[in-house]
């Protein structure tokens, strides 16, 4: 019974962006596509790994402020429905946090390269998605965002976050809900992210997360206790 309620939560934030998710995945998908075969969109990517290999992580900062605090910062001011308390607070928070994620992230993804290799042979990519998901994501990736989001979805109060805090197991309660529609929305996406060149692949990542942003707003606020 008390998997009831998270299992509810991540399902219910799963299921309520169904929708945005498919195009997410229609939109990786072509976006590997069309990097593999049309010389004119590897050619504009080629830019940003060129950048990539100049600037190292600062093109990393610049992109995750890019995609984790104005692309979801758009969607905030402009969609009244899941526009926050304090929308400005929220917009600069997930910057932030969006550049420290984004940097442990690549060092991450540059991991993965040194284990598995750099090709794009589907047993690498199979191989890179299930240490991500499986092991990153659930150990990492899933417990911090499920921490964060809880914070931002009670205005940035400790105050509240005590008062709310999960009684009955912090990882029942606060990660699971996290971590079931960060499969459903994840795996297909990072499978076609470990498609790319290394330099590239943070950047891709980038662009996925900043609709995973919105969706943890969303479970933040529903894993109220």
């Amino acid at each position: 019974m008390k998997l009831a309620k998270p299992l509810v939560i991540g399902w219910e934030s799963a299921k309520a962006n169904v929708v945005p998710t498919f195009v997410l995945w229609s939109f990786a998908l072509c976006l590997v596509l069309s990097y593999y075969f049309i010389p004119s969109v590897a050619e504009c990517m080629g830019t940003v790994r060129a950048w990539q290999e100049s600037f190292g992580w600062k093109a990393v900062v610049v992109s995750r402020i890019l995609f984790n605090g104005i692309v979801p910062g758009i969607f905030l001011l402009g969609v009244k429905s899941i526009r926050p308390r304090r929308p400005f607070a929220t917009i600069f928070a997930q910057a932030v946090f969006g550049c420290v994620l984004g940097l442990l992230c690549d060092a991450f993804f540059r991991l993965q390269s040194v284990w598995f290799g750099s090709g794009t042979e589907l047993s690498t990519l199979v191989m890179k998605t299930l240490v991500d998901q499986f092991a990153w994501t659930v150990l990492v990736i899933s417990p911090v965002n499920a921490v964060f989001f809880f914070w931002v979805a009670r205005d940035f109060s400790f105050r509240r976050v005590r008062q709310e805090w999960p009684r009955h197991g912090v990882i029942s309660e606060l990660v699971l809900p996290n971590l079931i529609p960060n499969w459903f929305v994840g795996i297909p996406a990072i499978f076609a992210t470990y498609a790319f060149p290394l330099d590239l692949q943070i950047h891709v990542n980038g662009l996925v997360s900043a609709f995973w942003m919105l969706l943890c707003l969303q479970i933040g606020a529903r894993s109220a206790r």
